[in-house]
């Protein structure tokens, strides 16, 4: 039973990260032409279709592949919790189970949240370096990392004094993102209902 719901969270976790670079692929309007972003895209389309009918279309926001990585995140920690608690679980079942509901949604959307910042620091890093390293590279994953911070790299970059070769953004906007997994989401974390 353990070893199944080990590899049930696993397949859950990479569900809803796929799911969660698709929305911001299309939320930070990265080129639907890049081979990352189509991959992407072929990979989740068997999880988003069947809500696609259902849900109201946006250009900017994808609701499905939102909707999916929450969910799949949240199933993530309640599989989590789970394999820890199953034996507490059993002994007060429609209360604990509820608790568990709760406590993994909140949880979920924690973890999107999480996952998005370390998901844009990632990108501004790796920005940095190819401007430092190879600033005429043209692969896809530059691509992307040129795109995906775009749009907070570029209303810091208007507030800045021009400074001639230096940015300064890349480094304004990574503070402000170490700041929101440090603070903002601790504080998050700590209003969702705890079910053990």
């Amino acid at each position: 039973m353990a070893l199944l719901l080990f590899f049930i969270g696993i397949f859950l976790g990479v569900v809803g990260i796929a799911c969660l670079l698709r929305f911001l692929f299309q939320a930070t309007s990265v080129s639907p032409g890049n081979s990352v972003v189509d991959s992407t895209r072929r990979l989740t389309d068997t999880f988003l279709s069947p809500l696609r009918k259902s849900l109201p279309r946006s250009n900017r926001f994808d609701l499905a592949s939102f909707l999916v990585s929450w969910f799949a995140l949240a199933g993530r920690v309640a599989v989590h919790d789970l394999q820890g608690g199953i034996q507490g679980i059993r002994s007060n079942s429609a209360d604990s189970f509820l608790q568990l509901a709760i406590f993994s949604v909140g949880e979920g959307l924690i973890r999107m949240i999480q996952f998005s910042v370390w998901i844009l620091i990632a990108s501004i890093v790796i920005l940095v370096a190819l401007s430092w390293f190879a600033p005429q590279s043209a692969s896809p994953y530059a691509q992307l990392a040129r795109q995906l911070p775009a749009f907070l790299l570029n209303p810091v970059r208007r507030f800045l004094p021009s400074l001639g070769i230096l940015d300064l953004s890349p480094a304004i906007v990574l503070i402000a993102l170490f700041a929101i997994n440090s603070r903002i989401v601790p504080w998050l974390a700590a209003m969702v209902p705890y079910s053990g």
